[in-house]
Formats: structure tokens, sequence, C-alpha cells
């Protein structure tokens, strides 16, 4: 969910799953926030709780398009953003296990306004810090993902509706390559041997996104495998994780919770990587890099 809230207009506007929804009619009693002081979940007096989960909570000082936040909704931040003022994303205590004391939030922003939980029992599967749902798989202000299935080009579609794909050099439309899977020897006229870019546009009619371009040639189509995934376990561990890798992949990233780069381990075309990290109880983020996106896992350290 997202609220964005023009000074031009007299109420916010609501938007679930990037969609715009009505408002309520009616009469309601809301706290007036004279105390000064923002809460998640409820009002400022303790009132009108929210019984549900959430995860990733950004606060900004410009109004998003509707379009930006269908695009930027499943998109990690690392707090540095440009116009971000808040930012919290969750990511604390074991999931569903005992987290006495974890009564805190960080906001990831220069503001460091963390925040505090109240009444919160900190065990269990409710009332508690748990497992995550939400579909954040992107960093913030990266262009959607193309991979390679076969000899064939897979776009990311953001937006669900039409697609087309491009040439990059002369952004000249593909007559017929309008589906998220394109095979550029087989359904690009003009297609270069010795290699070509592409990039996808994914459209609703009223927003687009264009994905990043992707170098496809027949001369290195033996060299790239599938469109890469990864497994990491154990996971939580005590800091030493494998992962196994199905593509061909550059190098794997540790970050923390903040988006700091904490370590980078080249995989030199291996498909299995062990690696011990000696870092404090907490999570984590494993960056995979592939040679034309990145694949992203939470995983979690306890001591």
């Amino acid at each position: 969910m997202a609220i964005t809230w023009d000074a031009s207009i007299s109420e916010p506007l609501i938007y679930i799953n990037g969609g715009l929804a009505p408002l309520a009619s009616g009469f309601f009693v809301s706290s007036t926030a004279t105390d000064n002081i923002m809460t998640i979940g409820s009002r400022t007096d303790g009132a009108q709780v929210y019984t549900g989960e959430i995860d990733e909570f950004s606060v900004w000082d410009v109004v998003k398009s509707p379009c930006e936040i269908a695009r930027e909704m499943n998109s990690i931040r690392l707090g540095t953003e440009s116009n971000l003022i808040r930012y919290y994303n969750f990511d604390q205590g074991n999931a569903g296990g005992t987290n006495t004391g974890l009564d805190f939030m960080f906001d990831l922003t220069a503001a460091s306004n963390d925040g505090t939980l109240n009444n919160f029992g900190l065990t269990g599967t409710t009332s508690n810090w748990v497992s995550s749902a939400a579909s954040i798989s992107r960093f913030y202000g990266e262009l959607a993902a193309v991979g390679l299935a076969g000899q064939s080009l897979i776009g990311e579609v953001i937006f669900p509706g039409s697609v087309q794909w491009i040439n990059c050099t002369s952004n000249a439309m593909i007559v017929g390559a309008t589906a998220a899977s394109f095979n550029p020897a087989l359904s690009d006229p003009n297609y270069d041997v010795n290699g070509t870019n592409y990039a996808m546009i994914s459209t609703n009619g009223i927003c687009s996104d264009t994905t990043e371009c992707f170098l496809y040639s027949s001369l290195s189509l033996n060299e790239i495998d599938e469109t890469a995934t990864i497994t990491i376990f154990p996971n939580p561990s005590n800091g030493s994780i494998t992962v196994e890798m199905t593509s061909n992949t550059k190098e794997i990233q540790i970050l923390s919770i903040k988006g700091e780069l904490l370590e980078t381990q080249k995989t030199h075309g291996k498909s299995e990587i062990n690696m011990d990290l000696k870092y404090p109880a907490g999570v984590y983020f494993v960056r995979v890099q592939t040679p034309s996106s990145s694949i992203v896992k939470k995983i979690s350290i306890q001591k």
C-alpha cells in the first residue's frame, strides 16, 4: 500500500498493489497529530490498530506519480535515495522467534529517526517480527532486467498489458516482437549475428517501463546459461552458508540491512560457493550478479 498527498488537493490518495483505491465515505474520527508524533499501524493515541503485516515503509518529500508507485513498490531502498526522508524495512530479529528487547526499528536514512515498538509480544508468529511474504525483489532505481532462456530473451514485465521489444541503438520497434519472450535470430529481420542490443518496453496503457539493454549475439550464446536462480542454505545459519547457482554468475555480494556493501566474492564460474560470514547476528542481503541482472535474497544469521 502507498499513500501520496499533494498540497493542491484536500485529501490523500491511497494505492493498493499499485492501483488507486477508493476512499471510504462517511464520518470518521481520527488523530489530529497535535503531538507531532508519527505512528505506523495505529493512531497516535493507540486506537484503530492495524492487524496485518507491514514491510518496506518509506516517506518521501515529493509526490509520487501513480506510475512511480507501481514501478517502485517491490524495491529495496538503501536509505540514501534523493527525496527519501524516512525509511523502515522491518528486517530485524528472528522471524517468529524470541525477540524480547528488540522493540526498536531503524530509520535507514541520514535522519536516523528510529522508531519504538509498543505493545508487541515479540514471541511467536503474531505480534512479532515475522517472515515477509512481500515480493521485495529489486533495488530502487534499477532498470527492469532482461535474462536469457535458451536462445530467447526474457524481459521483466513491470506493467502487464502489452510489451514491445526495441533495438537499443536505433530505438526502432521490432515488428511482431510483442511477447515477453523474444528470439532475435528468428524474429528480427535486421538481426546482426555479431551482436545487437535489445530492450523491452512494458505498458498498461498509462504507465510504461523500459528494461536494461541486453547484448544478444549468437556467437556468445554458448557462453551464457539460462536466467539465473540461486539457493542459499542453511537459512537461518550461524554465518556459514552455501550458495548454489544455476546460471553463469560473476560475483556474490553481501550487504547489510542498511544496504552497505560488506564483501564481494568472485564466483569464477563455479555453481556452488561456500561462505563463512563473520558478522553479528541479524538480517543481511545476498546479491548474486549475473551477466544481465542481479538476484537478491535475504538471509538471517543467528549466533
